[in-house]
């Protein structure tokens, strides 16, 4: 006889969920999609992919034929932004748009350099006897590198006086760079929006002209033909650009996509075996991923919304927190350390800060901007 307890029941209820067949837009609406886990999926491919170069230096990025794993899930991210963010752009007003938007960016980050500069660096500092409160203020201190990038846009990446020590020179926080492309990405979005809006076929035609506009430049910039100055814009932001609109068109036509666990397993080794081959053009390459890539993405929220649901959204703050958490661990500890201990040493120490943010920073500004939006 079989087991028909409530144990086995259940079992069979989440199994038939994880593998049953739903719309795009039926997992839009649907409060334990697996969004949320695969922005932390992500978030934690970011942390992966940091770890190889930080520990024993830039040569040692991690491959995967063309495919860079921090650069996948930073790609992933703006898929899944213009997606969610055009499904807000139609349901709220412009302004309350970018309120939103502010609020659910702004905040986190904010909190993050503040406890870097005035929590986490003086801890460190104390740790490899290093004076940090006399060069605080000074002219690349602590307070100087907050005030300088408070707009996120960053213009102050060095960090004195630790410049030094750290194994990243470039910037103390390296991956704070995409939050003024997202940003900006928020017009761009009104903007598909609005034409997404017009009568007949008018916005079709608009939005194939703004789209090849978008797109263009990073195949140009992929080809080696047009390079800055003439783009205005560095080829990786212009191809996060592509990704964000492309999130905006899965979001127009979400009620007609379906999503599956099965189909998106096989477009996510498709794509896999693509890169391992590593055959292909280049450009080619890049099309196909702007295909298979954010389906399968997709699909694995459908099938991981199956499973259970996290209790928030820690993606945004495991992000933020990441990059300086790891550079400090590395120039403390890196010598006793290989990449996978520093790797998981890393999520150890990144994780509640993540969560931490959710519940402490980011929940309660969205809470705000909902009161707000209703006076």
């Amino acid at each position: 006889m079989g087991d028909h307890g409530p144990l086995s029941t259940l079992s069979r209820m989440t199994l038939a969920r994880f593998w049953r067949p739903v719309s795009l837009e039926q997992l839009l609406r649907d409060r334990c999609s697996g969004l949320s886990d695969v922005r932390l999926l992500l978030a934690v491919l970011v942390v992966f992919s940091h770890s190889w170069p930080l520990l024993l230096g830039p040569e040692a990025e991690v491959r995967l034929g063309p495919l860079q794993p921090g650069a996948m899930a930073v790609r992933a991210f703006m898929v899944l932004s213009g997606l969610l963010v055009a499904r807000s752009a139609r349901r709220h007003p412009p302004l309350s748009f970018l309120r939103r938007r502010l609020l659910r960016l702004y905040p986190g980050v904010l909190v993050a350099q503040l406890v870097t500069v005035l929590l986490i660096l003086p801890l460190f500092a104390w740790a490899v006897r290093v004076p940090y409160l006399p060069s605080l203020g000074g002219d690349r201190g602590g307070l100087r590198y907050l005030l300088a990038n408070l707009s996120l846009l960053v213009k102050q990446s060095a960090l004195l006086p630790f410049t030094d020590l750290f194994p990243y020179k470039g910037a103390f926080n390296g991956s704070l760079w995409t939050l003024w492309p997202e940003a900006c990405g928020y017009g761009l979005v009104l903007l598909f929006v609005g034409l997404l809006a017009l009568p007949g076929r008018a916005w079709l035609v608009s939005l194939a002209v703004l789209f090849v506009a978008t797109a263009v430049p990073a195949v140009l910039g992929l080809l080696s033909l047009v390079a800055p100055p003439f783009l205005l814009v560095d080829g990786l932001t212009i191809w996060l650009g592509v990704y964000l609109v492309v999130g905006v068109l899965l979001a127009r036509w979400a009620p007609r996509i379906p999503l599956a666990p099965l189909p998106g397993l096989l477009a996510g080794l498709v794509l896999l075996l693509l890169a391992l081959w590593g055959g292909l053009p280049r450009v080619l390459f890049e099309a196909i991923s702007l295909v298979l890539g954010p389906y399968g993405l997709l699909c694995l929220a459908q099938g991981l919304g199956g499973l259970g649901r996290l209790p928030g959204d820690f993606s945004y703050g495991v992000y933020v927190y990441a990059f300086p958490c790891q550079q400090m661990l590395a120039a403390l500890l890196g010598k006793h350390l290989q990449p996978w201990s520093f790797f998981g040493l890393s999520l150890l120490l990144v994780l509640p800060l993540g969560v931490a943010s959710w519940f402490w920073v980011e929940r309660p500004a969205l809470a705000w901007a909902s009161r707000l939006d209703q006076r």
